[in-house]
């Protein structure tokens, strides 16, 4: 299969951080325009109407925000500006606390993308799933993490699953996602940007509570529950770029001499449908975490995403990308046998005991109410 053009369209707000965040001191909430203005402050400095002397008085102050007191100027000096996403009333209410700050999305000269190492991590979660369905190979992954949390070794949680996951995929050298190569998307305006906003619910024993983060304790009304800001490619957003699978390292002496196994070339050969029923299935285990709960909201967005998964034609697939679609969107805990996950839950200290894994979940919210799923995409080929 030769190089393939692929556009992605944004099916529930998509974040992938930089790492960064923007404090309440680097922008100003335009509550009229319904805009959140990034300042250009290097501009805004040279402007002769800006008292500097106040300025640097003025930030040395606990929750300083800069729209208080040069709100007027610093709109003059936009770098860019973005819709808030009907989050405005959320937004001004901790534009003076730490909640205030919004996640960055990455960005390529500035302008916003979908980096081909998170869109190929996102597919090789579900190649892992798929895989692991065969009886060799979870097996073998089972076994390789059962022996190395016997053995005692000190493993970083994050790198449990490594020599389990090699077992499955192939080593660096010989991984079977050599074979997928996907470039950078492209890019759009920081004006094309909103602002997202999510909160934490938890199981309880009660029921479900939603987190207060600062001071790590449950409340029965999400209006009062700690806000996560971050912008955010909305849902619309049509990005392109380069996909390949090349035959060439899934066939004859190439594969052989990668050990490449047939499980696993076959898999990449029907990626599109792997992915889907991948995606199928975690959806229909957080319908039943949001069914269960009665959260009518995230179940009908659970709902929504299933049709159009099931709408899928050949050249098209669905997953959900990055930051908040959670554990079981990018880890295998929810496939393998439940008393090693119970074991590596303890030697890891993952979770509450006597509640399901993970018992937490992100859900976006809009004016004030909860809305939606984070990070869904769909990819076609075109």
């Amino acid at each position: 299969m030769g190089k393939l053009a692929y556009q992605i369209e944004v099916l529930t707000p998509v974040h992938v951080g930089n790492g960064r965040q923007i404090h309440p001191s680097e922008y100003v909430l335009n509550s009229r325009a319904g805009k959140i203005v990034r300042v250009d402050l290097d501009s805004l400095f040279q402007d002769r109407g800006v008292p500097i002397a106040r300025y640097i008085n003025a930030i040395r102050q606990p929750g300083f925000y800069l729209g208080s007191e040069f709100g007027n100027a610093s709109v003059r000096h936009p770098l860019y500006q973005f819709a808030s996403g009907g989050n405005d009333s959320e937004l001004s209410r901790h534009l003076r606390r730490p909640a205030g700050a919004l996640l960055e999305h990455i960005k390529d000269g500035g302008k916003p993308y979908l980096p081909g190492s998170s869109l190929k991590g996102a597919i090789r979660s579900m190649l892992l799933r798929y895989l692991l369905v065969s009886d060799r190979n979870k097996a073998e992954y089972e076994e390789r993490i059962n022996t190395s949390i016997r053995a005692g070794r000190r493993i970083r949680r994050e790198f449990l699953s490594t020599e389990a996951e090699n077992l499955v995929l192939g080593k660096t050298n010989s991984s079977l996602l050599r074979a997928l190569q996907v470039s950078d998307s492209s890019t759009i305006e920081p004006s094309q940007l909103e602002l997202g906003c999510a909160k934490v619910l938890s199981l309880t024993q009660d029921g479900y509570a939603w987190k207060d983060l600062g001071n790590r304790r449950n409340l029965d009304d999400f209006a009062e529950a700690t806000p996560i800001f971050f912008e955010s490619l909305p849902v619309g957003t049509v990005l392109s770029g380069s996909l390949k699978i090349n035959d060439d390292l899934l066939s004859g002496y190439c594969a052989e001499q990668l050990s490449y196994r047939p499980e696993g070339i076959q898999a990449m050969k029907q990626l599109f449908s792997v992915c889907n029923q991948g995606s199928a299935e975690l959806l229909q285990r957080e319908a039943a975490f949001f069914e269960a709960i009665g959260l009518k909201s995230c179940l009908k967005a659970t709902a929504n995403l299933m049709s159009v998964v099931q709408s899928c034609q050949e050249n098209q697939m669905v997953f959900p990308l990055a930051w908040g679609t959670g554990y079981n969107a990018k880890a295998n805990g929810w496939v393998i046998d439940s008393d090693l996950m119970n074991m590596i839950r303890r030697d890891f200290n993952l979770g509450r005991e006597g509640f399901e894994f993970p018992k937490s979940r992100k859900v976006l919210f809009s004016q004030g109410e909860p809305a939606n799923l984070v990070g869904w995409v769909r990819l076609s080929i075109v």
